[in-house]
């Protein structure tokens, strides 16, 4: 099932969904309302990817916001440093790859990314709690955007390692084992 027929169709639909989402989040008072939309964008596109059969996508999404919502509820302070949706979109190991693989991996795509679009990852997911907020909010303020067009930012740049991420892990798929030996 796609949000749409035509790409625009989709788009739009995709940021009401969001709105929708965020707007949820934010009722229910909870820390980072875009972030906790964007987790559950991200769990509907893998049951998607899945093949999971789904009647309605906002009934589907907003059921899921439930379960993330009381995730957060559960522990209100705490913050990870690495989001744990991060390699989510990454197909499930297979017997040729290794943790050492995928972060030889990150490594490999930290590497390629400007050293700007580092600095903002740092600085955006770094911290917890108060100290966190304040380091987004000076983000904004230091660059002179607003925190949606930051968050925006760092929407895009971890897209980008995602992609590189999966064409790592792909090459270490594709890869044939003689090739490991020398």
């Amino acid at each position: 099932m796609k949000l749409g027929k035509e790409p625009l169709e989709s788009g739009a639909r995709y940021e009401s969904l969001r709105a929708r989402l965020i707007f949820y989040f934010t009722r229910k008072c909870l820390d980072f309302p875009e972030d906790l939309a964007d987790e559950v964008l991200d769990r509907l596109a893998r049951r998607l990817a899945e093949g999971t059969e789904i009647d309605s996508l906002t009934a589907f999404a907003l059921g899921i916001a439930r379960f993330v919502a009381q995730e957060q509820a559960s522990k209100p302070f705490q913050i990870q440093v690495l989001e744990e949706t991060f390699f989510n979109n990454i197909p499930a190991d297979s017997p040729t790859e290794s943790m050492e693989e995928r972060f030889s991996g990150m490594e490999d795509c930290l590497n390629r990314m400007t050293t700007a679009d580092v600095e903002l990852l740092e600085k955006y997911y770094l911290g917890d709690g108060e100290s966190l907020i304040r380091a987004r909010k000076s983000i904004s303020e230091t660059l002179k955007i607003s925190p949606e067009a930051v968050r925006q930012r760092i929407f895009s740049i971890r897209r980008r390692m995602r992609q590189c991420m999966e064409r790592h892990m792909a090459r270490i798929r594709t890869k044939p084992e003689s090739s490991t030996h020398g």
